[in-house]
């Protein structure tokens, strides 16, 4: 079949521009995220900011008890010395 077309149409109404999934200047992508991040930041700042200021005045507290160190263990046998370097190797044939 032929793509000549003697009288072009209305190119609004052209078969062959037509996509089923092209909104022209639709917004609704955008709109959808910009919600998402809104509703997320006000969460946040709700989690964050809830309660009065006279209620976030506690601090950390030290342990109640003291805590007693044991010594570091004594290790059972003597550290090993270093082992000396190996001897050099000889020829097997000396006398060549």
């Amino acid at each position: 079949m032929s793509d000549y077309i003697p009288n072009p149409p209305n190119p609004e109404r052209d078969p062959r521009n037509y996509d089923r999934y092209y909104e022209d200047n639709s917004g609704k992508g955008v709109t959808l995220v910009v919600g998402i991040l809104v509703a997320i930041a006000l969460a946040a700042g709700l989690m964050f900011f809830a309660g009065s200021p006279n209620e976030r005045t506690e601090q950390a507290q030290l342990p109640a008890q003291d805590r007693t160190m044991n010594p570091p263990a004594t290790p059972a046998t003597p550290a090993t010395p270093a082992t000396p370097p190996a001897a050099p190797t000889r020829p097997a044939n000396p006398q060549q």
